[in-house]
C-alpha cells in the first residue's frame, strides 16, 4: 500500500511532514496542520502554499519526492546531471505527476523511474533554480 504522507513549511521556516489536517479547533477552522506521527496529537500549524503531498517515489539518492519538489536528470549511462531543473507538479486533468519546465511550459509524464532523477531543491526554497521566473 502507497504510504499516505504531506509535507508543509512552517511559519518560521521549519519543513515537517505527517497527516493533513485543516481546522479543527474552535478559535481556528482555517489554519492547516500538519500532524507528525511521533508527536501524539500535536498539530503543527504550516502555511497552506507550502503544501505539497508525498508521490510515493524516492529519488536516485532514497531521498522521498513530493509535489514541489525540483528535480534533474541523471544520465544512466553516464550519471551526469541535465541542465534543465524540473517542477513535480499533479495534473487533475489527467490525474497523474508531471514533470513541468517552467521555462517553456513543456510538461511530461514522470516516467515511474525515479532512479534516473536527483531532487535538487523545492519551488519555496529555492525558486531560483526555476530559469525564466
Amino acid at each position: 500500500m502507497r504510504e499516505i504522507l504531506f509535507r508543509g513549511k512552517t511559519y518560521d521556516g521549519k519543513w515537517e511532514q505527517g497527516d493533513l489536517r485543516h481546522g479543527g479547533y474552535i478559535h481556528n477552522d482555517s489554519e492547516t496542520y500538519i500532524m507528525r506521527a511521533d508527536v501524539a496529537l500535536h498539530n503543527i500549524p504550516v502555511d497552506p502554499k507550502t503544501l505539497g503531498q508525498y508521490t510515493g517515489l524516492v529519488d536516485k539518492n532514497g531521498k522521498k519526492i513530493f509535489e514541489g519538489d525540483l528535480v534533474r536528470f541523471v544520465n544512466p549511462e553516464t550519471g551526469e546531471l541535465s541542465e534543465e531543473v524540473q517542477e513535480v507538479v499533479w495534473d487533475d486533468e489527467q490525474a497523474c505527476l508531471l514533470l513541468l519546465l517552467r521555462e517553456t511550459g513543456y510538461k511530461e509524464e514522470f516516467d515511474g523511474v525515479p532512479h534516473w532523477y536527483v531532487v535538487v531543491g523545492n519551488i519555496h526554497d529555492n525558486p531560483e533554480l526555476l530559469k525564466g521566473e
